[in-house]
C-alpha cells in the first residue's frame, strides 16, 4: 500500500548524492522527509485580473492576465524526539531543509552555480497531492525554552542537545516544467482528472 503521508522527497529519491552524508542518513530510507505527523497543510492559488479602464463607466471590465503558481504552505509540522533515533531523524529534517535551501557554490564544488533543487512534494493520495514539484521559498523552525532536550550522538560522532518537540514550518511553491505544460496541458484533461491520474503534480 502507498504511503500517503505527507513528504518532500528529493526527485532522485534515495539515489541522490545528498543524502550520502552522514547527517542526513535518516532520511535516506524515503529519500527527504517522511511528516511524522499531520501538518496544517493551507494551498493558495491565485488568477491574477487587471482592470480596463474605460473613461465614464460605473463598472470596470476586467482583462484575465495569469493564474499564478499555486502555494503550498506546511504549518505545525510536528517532530518529537522520545527515542534516540527520532532525535537523529528531526536534527536530519531541520538539516535537510538548510541544505536544499541553498545554491550550490564554491570553487570546489562541481555543480557551482546550480540552484536549490526542486522537490516533489505528496500527501494525502494520488488525487490530493502526488509528486508536486516544488521550490521552497522559505523555512524556519523554533528551538523551544519550555521543553526538555535530550543529547543524542549524530552519525558523523557530533554530540548536540535537541527538544523533545519542535514545530517547523515549510512554505512551497509549484514550479511544473515549462515543456509539460506546454504539450501536454489541457482544462478539459485538468477538469475531468486526467492530468492527475499521471501523477505529475497538476494541482
Amino acid at each position: 500500500m502507498a504511503d500517503r503521508r505527507a513528504s518532500i522527497l528529493l526527485k532522485r529519491g534515495p539515489a541522490d548524492p545528498l543524502l550520502s552524508g552522514p547527517l542526513l542518513e535518516p532520511l535516506k530510507k524515503f529519500g527527504g522527509v517522511m511528516f511524522p505527523y499531520t501538518p496544517v497543510i493551507t494551498y493558495d492559488v491565485q488568477a491574477e485580473w487587471n482592470p480596463f479602464n474605460l473613461t465614464h463607466t460605473n463598472y470596470q471590465p476586467q482583462i484575465y492576465a495569469r493564474t499564478k503558481n499555486p502555494s503550498i504552505n506546511l504549518n505545525q509540522c510536528t517532530f518529537t524526539a522520545t527515542t534516540e533515533e527520532d532525535a537523529r531523524y528531526m536534527f536530519a529534517a531541520v538539516h535537510f531543509f538548510k541544505t536544499v535551501t541553498k545554491m550550490s557554490f564554491g570553487v570546489k564544488d562541481p555543480n557551482r552555480g546550480s540552484p536549490p533543487p526542486v522537490l516533489n512534494f505528496s500527501g494525502y493520495g494520488d488525487a490530493q497531492f502526488s509528486n508536486v514539484p516544488v521550490i521552497i521559498t522559505d523555512f524556519n523552525f523554533i528551538l523551544p525554552n519550555d521543553v526538555d532536550y535530550i543529547k543524542v550522538t549524530l552519525e558523523n560522532g557530533s554530540v548536540v542537545n535537541v527538544p523533545i518537540k519542535v514545530d517547523i514550518t515549510v512554505n512551497l511553491l509549484v514550479n511544473m516544467p515549462l515543456n509539460d505544460i506546454k504539450n501536454n496541458f489541457t482544462l478539459a484533461d485538468f477538469a475531468s482528472g486526467k492530468l492527475i491520474a499521471q501523477k505529475k503534480g497538476y494541482i
